[in-house]
């Protein structure tokens, strides 16, 4: 089982923890400053990605990939 999974793991969880807060600066480095990170970080990532917009399928995929192997 991975350790992180967008489906289930809270945003505010992933920005939090050092390794997946690096990943995501590297694939995303626009979420964590986004001006509604505050009223999304309760979400899931899958749910937060859907709601913003923007990213493309293969930008999430990577995101997806590199978390789960972390």
């Amino acid at each position: 089982m991975a350790k992180y999974d967008l489906s289930s793991t809270p945003l505010k969880v992933l920005l939090e923890a050092p390794d997946a807060r690096a990943v995501i600066d590297e694939l995303l480095p626009e979420l964590p400053n986004h001006p509604m990170i505050g009223f999304a970080q309760n979400m899931n990532a899958d749910q937060v990605l859907k709601i913003a917009g923007g990213t493309d399928a293969a930008r999430v995929d990577a995101l997806r990939a590199a978390l789960e192997a972390l």
